[in-house]
């Protein structure tokens, strides 16, 4: 039903009638995080050369910046996201030799405004576990942030592994975006996983991977775009958005609780089928009348000579 009500219409309206807002967006694509943060702002700016793109994200740790070097780099991409009018969501990882407990570097992900502003500065909060030991986790969700094109969150990449977090990163939003980074059989995994997110949440998901799946996924378990995206570098795609508000979802309200709720009543049932069954009461009558002649037995013969 959510299905075919996607737009509030059923069948009353034909789909001429229907709304068609959306807006466009781009995902840049790198292999590796060795490249210039220079060089991912000009291949930013050539790929929105002549088009007219709403939102461009990279994908995950797309540079690699300096530990005194962060600001400037944002200044930068704040710049091109004003001169550009787009929303912009760069990702880079940097050094930090002052985090302590063998951590080295963090791997972050920044959204610019059109306004040349910064909506949040968020830092991965699920590092791969045995790839990524060396980078410190983040602590706290990326705020949802007010755009022209609805609430716009996001996590990186592994987050979306976690279903308690994104349910709290996806509070709010309305466009959830996801850089990302795979290799082998796991970028499709993570792309059906990420299908699931949007619908458990009642958001619209945009993922730009590297190594792996990309696409546009969203709140009713429709796919608007996946496209094989491992190989790819320096280059990458561009898609229509549908532009939709967050669907109230039970996930999205309740959590796990429904999932424990029909766990108890689950229980319940078999539990009252059991106990009302003919063969239990047989057995318990049984059980019953071997107690009643057990205790018969050890009561005292009243006729017994002392």
């Amino acid at each position: 039903v959510r299905t075919l009500d996607s737009h509030s219409q059923f069948y009353q309206k034909s789909i001429e009638d229907w709304p068609q807002g959306h807006f466009t967006g781009a995902c840049i694509i790198n292999t590796t995080a060795a490249e210039p943060p220079s060089v991912a702002l000009d291949n930013t700016r050539a790929m929105a050369s002549g088009r007219s793109l709403d939102v461009v994200l990279w994908s995950e740790t797309m540079v690699t910046v300096d530990q005194g070097g962060e600001e400037a780099f944002l200044d930068a991409a704040k710049a091109l996201a004003k001169d550009l009018n787009i929303l912009l969501g760069v990702t880079y990882s940097i050094e930090d030799s002052t985090l302590g407990d063998s951590y080295t570097d963090r791997n972050m992900f920044a959204l610019l405004t059109p306004q040349g502003q910064e909506g949040f500065r968020y830092q991965k909060v699920h590092p791969v576990v045995g790839v990524e030991d060396g980078t410190a986790p983040g602590t706290a969700p990326a705020p949802a942030v007010q755009t022209r094109y609805g609430r716009v969150g996001g996590a990186i990449c592994y987050d979306f592994d976690f279903p308690d977090f994104l349910r709290q990163a996806s509070r709010g939003a309305d466009l959830m975006l996801q850089p990302g980074w795979d290799w082998g059989p796991l970028g499709l995994l993570h792309a059906n996983m990420d299908a699931v997110r949007a619908v458990e949440n009642g958001v619209t998901v945009f993922r730009c991977s590297s190594g792996g799946v990309s696409g546009v996924y969203g709140p009713y378990g429709d796919v608007v775009l996946q496209k094989v995206t491992g190989k790819w570098k320096g280059t990458g795609y561009i898609a229509d958005i549908p532009m939709r508000r967050q669907v109230v979802t039970v996930y999205s309200t309740v959590g796990h609780l429904g999932v424990y709720v029909c766990l108890g009543l689950w229980g319940a049932i078999m539990l009252g089928s059991v106990l009302t069954s003919p063969q239990t009461h047989q057995r318990l009558r049984r059980g019953s009348l071997l107690l009643t002649d057990s205790l018969r037995r050890l009561e005292p013969d009243p006729s017994a000579t002392p």
